[in-house]
């Protein structure tokens, strides 16, 4: 009897009692219910942070090594582009008209042009040089300006364009009367097509050069002296260079008639 009381109990007490987080009932095994107080959020759990997922999370030395590979595909994307763009160079003009009464200033141009090597670029850059120091340190003499920047990838190109220009202004007179090309001078009495005597002369500077440069829109006394300070460029980038007086005898002067008509594209200033 007692054993039989013993047995009643305890079927109760399973009935009653269960045993923590399994649920037994019909035979199936079931997750419990949250605990009391709880309710469940309507909201998906927040994903992990980045600190707490190992399979995301890159130590210093990975980060270093990224940061790595990077610069080094930016750095060769760069010198690629640098080996596989074609070089720029360069055709300048500089054109400056003058009052006749520069003579002094003709006269040691013209010594320097007698006595300079050029047989080499550093003996072009010397004539470039002093050509537009004397043009600078003299500008009361300057009445009118022009200026040209022709960029080219080609030197073909560029030979070119500067051998048309220069028989361009070439053309504008019967003879030169001062030249020195490649070390050797000749020297004659000029005739121009144009009339002569009327107080008026023309600087003409031709250059080709590697690189590109900033020769500023002639408008004024300042933009004519900008534009000279910009033509002392390096001997190791000169490829040919040209000075043209004109009329190149110092005694001789272009009338304003022909002035005009030649050198159309000069700018009173």
């Amino acid at each position: 009897m007692n054993l039989l009381l013993l047995s009643l109990l305890l079927l109760f007490l399973s009935l009653t009692y269960n045993i923590p987080g399994v649920v037994t009932f019909r035979g199936l095994n079931v997750s419990c219910p949250p605990p009391v107080g709880s309710s469940p959020s309507p909201l998906p759990p927040p994903p992990p942070r980045l600190d707490d997922d190992v399979g995301h999370r890159l130590t210093a030395g990975e980060s270093q090594a990224a940061l790595l590979t990077v610069g080094i595909m930016v750095f060769i994307g760069v010198s690629l582009c640098c080996i596989c763009a074609p070089q720029r160079r360069t055709l300048i003009i500089v054109q400056v008209g003058l009052s006749g009464k520069g003579v002094s200033l003709q006269r040691q141009v013209n010594e320097i042009a007698r006595t300079t090597d050029t047989s080499s670029p550093k003996g072009w850059q010397r004539i470039l040089t002093a050509t537009a120091s004397a043009l600078y340190l003299h500008p009361n003499y300057l009445i009118s300006g022009y200026s040209s920047v022709r960029p080219e990838y080609s030197l073909a190109g560029l030979e070119k364009s500067f051998d048309e220009l220069l028989c361009q202004e070439r053309e504008k007179f019967d003879v030169e009367s001062l030249t020195n090309a490649k070390n050797v001078q000749t020297q004659r009495a000029i005739t121009s097509r144009a009339e002569l005597g009327g107080g008026y002369k023309v600087v003409t500077i031709l250059v080709a050069a590697k690189g590109a440069y900033n020769i500023p829109v002639i408008r004024s006394v300042d933009d004519i002296k900008a534009a000279l300070r910009s033509l002392d460029i390096a001997s190791s980038k000169l490829l040919a260079m040209q000075v043209l007086w004109t009329p190149q005898n110092e005694n001789d002067t272009l009338s304003e008639q022909a002035l005009l008509q030649s050198y159309p594209h000069l700018r009173h200033i």
